[in-house]
This record gives structure tokens, C-alpha cells and sequence, in this order.
């Protein structure tokens, strides 16, 4: 199984800290980012600001990806 530990942006310094997710939690947030990105799409037509949250989480996904592939 695979665990990850990622760090979250603060907003705030002292709100640091880090997030750990297993192999199946994941998957979860990998669904939910399919979904939002297949909502985004829909809306790239219309709006270049859309397009542009939508090739960042492309880019956001593809590194979980490859987190999740190479185990770190």
C-alpha cells in the first residue's frame, strides 16, 4: 500500500503541517479530481480563466500520479 505524506500551501505559517493519504484515499481524491477537471472542461470553451484552473489541475493530478507510481 501505498501512503503519502504531502504538505500543505499555508495560509498562514503557523498552520503548516502535513497531510498523509494511503493508496485507497488516494484513488478517492484522483475520482474527485477526474470529476472537477470533466466539469471544468465543460466550461474551457467559455472562459479563459476555466482553461486555466483546468490545465493547473491537469498538471496538480499527473504529479499525484507519479507520486503514487514511484511510492515517495
Amino acid at each position: 500500500m501505498t501512503e503519502l505524506t504531502l504538505s500543505r500551501s499555508p495560509l498562514h505559517q503557523r498552520d503548516a503541517e502535513g497531510i498523509t493519504i494511503c493508496g485507497e484515499e488516494a484513488q478517492t481524491v484522483l475520482a474527485g479530481i477526474d470529476g472537477v477537471l470533466e466539469l471544468l472542461e465543460r466550461q474551457c470553451q467559455t472562459s479563459e480563466d476555466t482553461f486555466s484552473a483546468f490545465c493547473l489541475l491537469c498538471l496538480v493530478r499527473g504529479q499525484l500520479e507519479d507520486v503514487m507510481r514511484t511510492g515517495e
